[in-house]
Order: structure tokens, then C-alpha cells, then sequence
């Protein structure tokens, strides 16, 4: 055998003393047999360890005088025969399932049969009773549950350990395996390792890892601890997102939410965000509604430039196109850096697409929530449509306006441009972004003036004006002086404006300014008496009254860049007209921004109508009631006119048939010329039949 020594040649052997003791205890004890693993491999047969069977040698006296030692490999009958068959093995089995005490041939003791049987079967030749009990018991109290367990065991001789890892069986994978053995190996302070798996019907997998130990290992260690470090290394990134998740929405949502969102997120997202970012995106999600809404985060990543932010778009069903996208960013005047789409396919739901924007704002003077906060509210009203997708929103983060606010210098220059001033709106912008100082205060002598809830309108709004004045002295272009001075021109002009009011607790979808005609510069004659003009991303139009008392109809204009010039010739045909007789003329017209692109004349009417009952609606803003001969002007509305209580319309072209929409309007808000407000309606005068102008 190849224990035998040749004749003369020195006998191989380690002394006693110079073993390690445990070593040396195991060897004085009284115990029989060592049956265990030697510490090298069999050069026949099969390359494997082989196996060591120690039957020792007593005295008299019971003193332990040697062992006599077997090496050599177990045959096939030893892995294939059940437990029961072999002695030493049939009485191991069944001590520990007397031991075990579960009840004869009751379902727990079948189970803890099973395991013993499917036990490794050189682990259960080696091992003792006492450790064979707590690891099957462990086993059994796995119960098929997705968790880790390690049970370790030393060898006799402490060469190597055995450590036996349960593992959920989809994580088993061969970068998973060496992380596992490559951490063992640190805890046990071995050598190297060797190992084999085992995958059956089981939602775990069984692999049996053989760490060799030289110079005795590194001492005791934190099995517990150990465990926690494996479980640790295997979670995924599912889990991870399944516990944050928890974390955040609490146990009653969470598990819903979890098992909706677990496999949806696809493995590019995983690998560019957090479980915990994707936290927050599953919030943003569950907000959506139908097909086709849009929300939209600001998110800013750590270590990321001042300068530097990122936007994430969220839409349900069809994809989000860039080329309506991109302009509406390069209008808030920030550089697109990169961005990256992502799909996430919740169970049982449309596909979700995220967008993820890298932006810059070179000169960003606003801290992060402001920009967060205004991109947000600004890029998602532009989505709506509430908001015009043009240069001035520059001013959002330029000169840190809301959109509401941009709105107010975007209105003033739609009106100039009607007043046909020589500037482009190209031009405008760019002169109110390059002096955003300047432009902040435009809106806030707008607010000072305006603001129902504001105080020491005269004083705030001087003193807002000569700072304005010193700012634009220092201008060296001639023309950006122009400019700037004409919106303070029509700030002063405004007498009303319902900037303030509030329908049903929000604002309105318009912009309407009552002007004095007579105090702005360089427009064009004949100048009337009032004027309002309507502002909305929808729909523009205007009113012009040449007197307190006038009398005239609104047209549906289809000359969008000069309506105001059409009107104004109507106005004027009208004052020569009624000269001699009362009341003076009126006209008013709206054009429409947004009409269908379908040519359904249905739709096209459609939305006719309703602009005309905007543009209606934003008139009675700025129009004081009779109530009980009190006047009673709007609510949350500043006056620099006095009162005016009279505002009368007649159909006139396109809106031949609409007279009982606007008596309807000026009825259900009390004004109390009821259905006089629009003559021509179902019950007022034809005035053709009776021969009246």
C-alpha cells in the first residue's frame, strides 16, 4: 500500500508535541475511530482526497499506544447504498432521529430522513452525532424558505473545514460561488478550497465548500456573523429595491407595489441607479394617469457641479420624442449633456418610459431647490400647453421668474408686437435675458403696482422704478434702451389686470390688461379711450372702446400677426360712423394659436367657441357689476380708472351666432346688463329689422 516503507528508508512521521492541541487531545482520546480526509490526493483511481480511517491501539490500561490507518477511497456501493446498509452509518442515522424526537412516521421525522439520506454522504462518514444533529435540525427548519444558511464543521485533525452553504437556488451563479469560497477562505484563514454543488427540485441549492487550513487557521469565528456577510454578498439588486421599497411605503403597500415593479425595472436601469432612486421613480409612476401625461423630477446626483443637474421624465405607453423635448430645454437656455431612455414594464401594465436628462447651467446664481422647483412647475406647463415654448422662459432660471411671472413680460411683448413695434420677439428676449436684473424688476413693479395684498403701491413702485432707470442708464445699446423702456411704458399704462384673480381657487388660463390707449408710446392712431388685451398661449385678442359708453362686436380674426391693426380700422370706421350719434364705437377681435390641423370644421368650431368664451370671460374680469346701483368692482382686482361698468358685444364676422354664449356668461357671473350684454341674441332687438345703426 502506500503506507508500506521501503527497507532502510527512514520512517515519515511528525512528533507528537510539535501538533497543534486540539491535535494532540484528539489523539490521546479515548475514541476509536478517525475517520476523516488526508491531506492529500490518491494517484490512482480517481484524483480525490483520500480517505483516511484511523482504528487506534490501546494498552492494558486503556492508555492510547497508536492507530492503525487506513488510506484509500470509498467504492461507489459507499455513495450509492442507502444509510440504513451501511453499520456505522445505520447506527449515526438513527440515534439522531431518536434523538431528534419527532413522532414515529410523522411527516417531520420523513423529512429529517430525507436529509440524512441526502446528507454528503463523506460528510456523514466523518462526522459525529452531536454536529449531525444541530445541521440536520438547521436544515430542517429551512423548510424550503429563500434564505442563506451556513453550517460549518471542523475536521477531527483541524486540516480544513467543511462548510455546508444553503443559498436561494436562482443566485447560485459561478461569480456568486468564488465570492462565497473567497470569504470563507478569509474567516478560516485557509489556503484554498475546494467544492461541489448540488441543485435539485428545491428553491435552494446546496454547495459543500472544503476549506484547507495550514498552521491551524485563524481560531473561532462568528458563524452568525459569517452568515449575515454571505446573505449580505448574495443579495441582488432586487432586494434590495423589495426592502427599500418597504422602508418607504410601509408593509401594506409595499408588498403590492413589490411584486408589481420587482422584475420591471430592466438591467440597464439597475445598473445606472440605486434601489433607492428607483424608490422614488416607482412614486413618480404610480402618479401617472392615462396615456400621455407627463410628470417630471429635478434630481441632482452626488458629487455633481453646482452647475450640473439631471431631469427625469416619466411617461405611460407611447415613447416621449426628443425633438419636442429638446426644444423646450434649450429654451430654458440649459445644455443638454446626454441622455439615456429606460423602459419599465410593470406586471399586469403599460410600459412606463423614464427619461434621464444630464444638464448644465453654466451660470446657474440660484440654489438647487429653486432650480428643481422652477424647471419643474416651467417644463411641465410648457408639456401642457399652458405656457408658450419660446426664448422667454430663459428667464426662469436666468432671473429666477415663476411662469407666471414670465407670462407677464411674454404678454407685454405679444402686445407690442401688435402695436408693430420695430423689434423681433427674437430681440426682446434676448434683451430681457442678457438684463435679467433689469427684467426682475419690470415683474416686480408689475407686482407692486397690482398685488391686491401688497401695501404702499405708490412709494414701492417709485422706488422700483428708479432702480429699473439706473439700471438701464448703464446700457450702451440704444435699442435694448428702447426696449426696456417701452414695458415700463406699459406697466405704468396698465389700469387693471386679473394677474390676481382666481377661478375656483387657481388662476386663470389667461392674461388680460386693461390699458389707458392715450399714455403709451408711439401707438399707432387713433388711439380710443380703453383697451384690454388678452394674452393666452391659445388664443390672443383685443378690445378697443372709444368711449365710457360704446357700443361694437367681437370678430374671430384670422390675421394672427396684425389683428389688432384689423381691429383697430374697424374702431376707427366705427368713431366716424357714430359721430353725431350715441353710443360711441367699439370693436374687439381674438385669433386662435392653436387651431385643429385635421380640417375637421366640427373641431375647428369647437375650439372657436371655446376661445370665444375665454375671451369673453377674461373681458368680465376686468368689467365692474351693478349691483343694487352700488358698483362693485372684481375681486382681487387694483383700479386706476375709476369705475367702468359698461362693456357691451355684438356679433360681428365668425361669431354671427355666438351673441346667446356671451349673454349666457354675462348672466351666470350677475353682470347686470344680463342678456343685453351681446345684442343680437335670441332675445334682443335685430336691429336690421328695425332700421336701427
Amino acid at each position: 500500500g502506500i503506507l508500506r516503507c521501503e527497507p532502510g528508508a527512514p520512517v515519515v512521521g511528525r512528533k507528537l508535541a510539535k501538533m497543534a492541541p486540539e491535535v494532540q487531545a484528539r489523539a490521546e482520546s479515548a475514541v476509536l475511530f478517525n475517520i476523516t480526509k488526508a491531506s492529500s490526493k490518491s494517484t490512482v483511481h480517481r484524483a480525490a482526497y483520500l480517505d483516511y480511517i484511523g482504528i487506534k491501539t490501546f494498552s492494558d490500561t486503556g492508555e492510547v499506544t497508536g492507530e492503525r490507518r487506513f488510506l484509500g477511497l470509498y467504492t461507489s456501493e459507499a455513495y450509492a447504498q442507502p444509510a440504513a446498509h451501511i453499520p456505522r452509518l445505520r447506527r449515526l442515522v438513527a440515534e439522531v432521529i431518536e434523538r431528534a424526537g419527532y413522532p414515529a412516521g410523522g411527516h417531520d421525522e420523513k423529512a429529517l430522513i430525507t436529509i440524512l439520506e441526502e446528507y454528503p454522504r463523506d460528510e456523514l462518514m466523518q462526522i459525529d452525532t452531536d454536529a449531525l444533529l444541530e445541521i440536520a435540525l438547521g436544515i430542517a427548519g429551512l423548510q424550503e424558505r429563500r434564505r442563506v444558511r451556513l453550517f460549518p464543521r471542523r475536521e477531527v485533525f483541524g486540516r480544513f473545514v467543511t462548510c455546508m452553504v444553503y443559498m436561494p437556488r436562482d443566485r447560485y451563479n459561478t461569480v456568486n460561488r468564488i465570492a462565497i469560497q473567497d470569504l470563507l477562505i478569509e474567516a478560516y484563514g485557509g489556503s484554498s478550497a475546494e467544492w461541489t454543488t448540488e441543485m435539485t427540485e428545491s428553491v435552494l441549492s446546496r454547495t459543500l465548500f472544503q476549506i484547507r487550513i495550514d498552521g491551524g487557521g485563524g481560531g473561532e469565528v462568528d458563524v452568525p456573523s459569517l452568515e449575515a456577510r454571505i446573505e449580505d454578498l448574495l443579495r441582488d439588486w432586487q432586494d434590495d429595491f423589495s426592502e427599500a421599497l418597504l422602508e418607504k411605503v410601509g408593509e401594506a403597500v409595499g408588498v403590492g407595489l413589490g411584486r408589481g415593479y420587482r422584475r420591471a425595472f430592466s438591467a440597464d436601469y439597475r445598473g445606472a441607479f440605486t434601489p433607492q432612486t428607483a424608490v422614488a421613480d416607482v412614486e413618480e409612476m404610480e402618479q401617472l394617469g392615462a396615456d400621455g401625461e407627463l410628470r417630471l423630477k429635478v434630481h441632482r446626483e452626488p458629487g455633481q457641479a453646482h452647475s450640473a443637474f439631471s431631469l427625469k421624465l416619466y411617461r405611460r405607453g407611447e415613447r416621449v420624442s426628443l425633438t419636442s423635448v429638446m426644444p423646450m430645454l434649450t429654451n430654458l437656455g440649459v445644455t443638454v449633456l446626454d441622455e439615456r431612455p429606460y423602459e419599465v414594464q410593470p406586471d399586469g401594465q403599460e410600459s412606463i418610459w423614464i427619461y434621464d436628462f444630464s444638464l448644465e447651467y453654466p451660470d446657474l446664481k440660484l440654489d438647487f431647490a429653486q432650480v428643481s422647483t422652477l424647471l419643474e412647475l416651467t417644463f411641465g406647463a410648457v408639456w401642457r400647453g399652458e405656457v408658450a415654448n419660446d426664448g422667454f422662459n430663459r428667464l426662469v432660471l436666468g432671473a429666477g421668474m415663476e411662469p407666471r411671472e414670465v407670462w407677464i413680460l411674454r404678454a407685454y411683448s405679444r402686445y407690442l408686437h401688435q402695436t408693430r413695434v420695430a423689434y423681433s420677439q427674437a430681440f426682446i428676449e434676448q434683451t430681457l435675458v442678457e438684463h435679467a436684473g433689469a427684467a426682475r424688476l419690470l415683474v416686480d413693479l408689475f407686482v407692486t403696482r397690482f398685488d391686491p395684498d401688497g401695501t404702499e403701491r405708490e412709494t414701492g413702485a417709485a422706488s422700483t422704478s428708479a432702480a429699473f432707470f439706473d439700471l438701464v442708464e448703464q446700457i450702451s445699446s440704444l435699442d435694448q434702451d428702447r426696449v426696456l423702456r417701452r414695458f415700463h411704458n406699459l406697466i405704468v399704462s396698465t389700469l387693471r389686470t386679473n394677474c390676481f384673480q382666481l377661478i375656483d381657487g387657481e388662476a386663470p388660463p389667461y392674461l388680460a390688461f386693461k390699458l389707458d390707449p392715450t399714455s403709451i408710446d408711439d401707438l399707432p392712431e387713433p388711439r380710443p379711450q380703453y383697451e384690454i388685451y388678452v394674452y393666452s398661449p391659445r388664443f390672443e385678442g383685443v378690445h378697443l372702446r372709444a368711449g365710457s359708453v360704446a357700443r361694437g362686436g367681437l370678430r374671430w380674426s384670422d390675421r394672427l400677426e396684425d389683428y389688432r391693426t384689423e381691429v383697430l380700422g374697424l374702431v376707427k370706421a366705427q368713431m366716424v360712423k357714430n359721430a353725431v350719434i350715441v353710443p360711441a364705437g367699439a370693436k374687439g377681435g381674438f385669433v386662435l394659436k392653436r387651431p385643429p390641423t385635421d380640417g375637421d370644421p366640427a373641431a375647428l368650431r369647437e375650439e372657436v367657441v371655446t376661445c370665444y368664451r375665454l375671451f369673453v370671460g377674461a373681458l368680465l374680469d376686468l368689467t365692474d357689476n351693478l349691483v343694487d346701483d352700488q358698483v362693485v368692482p372684481p375681486e382681487r382686482t387694483v383700479r386706476y380708472d375709476g369705475d367702468d361698468t359698461y362693456l357691451v358685444v355684438a356679433a360681428d364676422k365668425g361669431t354671427a351666432t355666438f351673441s346667446d354664449i356671451a349673454n349666457e356668461l354675462a348672466t351666470s357671473r350677475g353682470m347686470w346688463l344680463g342678456d343685453a350684454f351681446a345684442s343680437g341674441g335670441s332675445h334682443g332687438y335685430d336691429h336690421k329689422a328695425m332700421g336701427i345703426t
